[in-house]
């Protein structure tokens, strides 16, 4: 199963915001593991060097950035990604290339903790926890 990761997931895990990193980690090792293949938008990679790199706790991002792409698939955010956005109707811009990104990679769910932001989804929405549960099974 292919999965698609928002930023806000990964967010939550590297930053150990309490209590959406465990769902988070959870989902992590589960996709580390082989249960899913895991996805993310080329945007997000920069995104959370750039968030990362701002906060004065976190030294340096790159060590843990380069852990993630060992097991995660970056989809490349082309040309026909940001018209797909566009054209979304998505009110947040970046959310529409997460969308446009996860039906580009032909996942399954899209998961993020603002599942209410993706009411114009194409696919199914879950959070961290919804996906964790559903790779258990």
């Amino acid at each position: 199963m292919r999965i698609f990761l928002d930023t806000n997931i990964l967010l939550d895990f590297l930053l150990d915001r309490k209590p959406h990193s465990e769902p988070a980690e959870e989902l992590l090792q589960a996709i580390e593991s082989g249960k899913a293949k895991g996805c993310v938008a080329g945007i997000t990679i920069s995104n959370l060097y750039y968030i990362l790199n701002d906060l004065e706790k976190r030294k340096d991002p790159l060590p843990a950035l380069a852990t993630l792409l060992e097991f995660l698939e970056v989809v490349p955010t082309s040309k026909q990604v940001l018209q797909d956005a566009m054209k979304s109707g998505f009110k947040d811009f970046e959310d529409g290339i997460q969308h446009a990104s996860a039906m580009t990679a032909h996942c399954r769910h899209l998961v993020t903790r603002n599942t209410k932001d993706f009411k114009k989804a194409k696919l199914s929405v879950v959070s961290a926890a919804e996906m964790a549960v559903l790779l258990r099974l």
